[in-house]
C-alpha cells in the first residue's frame, strides 16, 4: 500500500494505526487471551494480557505503522543481548513491538524468542504489515495465519498445515478498520477485507495480520 500510493494516502494509513493504537489501551484488553496450548504445557500463565506487535524493515508499510506508533510516544526500546533483537515496550506494561530485519512471514517461532528476551509469556501477537487485494483495489486487511496442506511449495513461511490459533481481536480490529475509512471520508477509496489464511509464519500464540 505504502509502495502503490501517494504520501497523502500513506498519512490516512497513520491516521488509521493512531486508532487502532486505542485497542491496545489496558481498558480495552481482555483478560481471557490465554493459550491453551501454553497452559496445558506447564507454562505459567500471565494475569493480565501482553501484546507483541510484529514490524519488519523489509516491508514499507509497517515501517509506517511502526514509526508512527513511536511518534505518538510512551515508548521505551528495551536492550537485550541473548538475541539481539529490538524491541520497544509501552508504558502501559502491556504491549511490546519488536521490528525485524527479514520478512515477517518468515519470522517462526517468533513469540518463543520475545519470551526467550523479554522474560514474559504473550496472549496474543499482532503483525503490521502491507498486503495486497486480488482486485487490485486499494483495501486494509485483517486475517489469520497458517499454511493449507495444499500449499505443495510452503514459500510463504509457517509449516505446511499447521494454523496458529486466530487472535480473538480479529472483528475488533476489522470493526475499527470500516470506522476509520469512514471517519477518514476514503470509504470510497478502498475496501476493507477479511483474508483467507495462505501464509507463515507458525507461532504458538493466537495471532493475526
Amino acid at each position: 500500500f505504502a509502495l502503490k500510493h501517494a504520501n497523502s494516502k500513506i498519512m490516512r494509513l497513520r491516521s488509521c494505526t493512531f486508532s487502532l493504537a486505542t485497542l491496545i489501551a489496558p481498558n480495552n484488553l481482555k483478560s481471557s487471551l490465554i493459550n491453551p496450548k501454553l497452559s496445558m504445557s506447564g507454562v505459567p500463565l500471565v494475569s493480565a494480557p501482553k501484546t507483541l506487535l510484529v514490524t519488519s524493515e523489509t516491508d514499507a508499510a509497517s515501517m509506517v505503522m511502526h514509526d508512527s506508533l513511536i511518534k505518538l510516544g510512551q515508548w521505551t526500546e528495551i536492550s537485550t543481548d541473548k538475541t539481539k533483537q529490538k524491541y520497544w515496550g509501552h508504558a502501559n506494561g502491556n504491549v511490546w513491538m519488536t521490528r525485524l530485519k527479514e520478512p515477517m512471514i518468515m519470522s517462526d517461532n517468533i513469540d518463543s524468542v520475545f519470551v526467550t528476551d523479554i522474560g514474559i509469556y504473550l496472549t496474543d501477537v499482532i503483525f503490521l504489515s502491507k498486503h495486497s487485494a486480488a482486485s487490485g483495489q486499494p483495501s486494509l486487511t485483517v486475517h489469520p495465519i497458517g499454511i493449507p496442506v495444499s500449499d505443495n511449495e510452503n514459500k510463504y513461511g509457517g509449516i505446511k498445515g499447521k494454523f496458529p490459533p486466530p487472535n480473538p481481536r480479529l472483528s475488533q480490529f476489522y470493526n475499527a478498520l470500516e470506522r476509520n475509512i469512514i471517519n477518514e471520508a476514503i470509504s470510497n477509496e478502498m475496501q476493507i477485507t477479511f483474508e483467507v489464511t495462505h501464509h507463515g509464519p507458525y507461532l504458538d500464540t493466537p495471532a493475526m495480520f
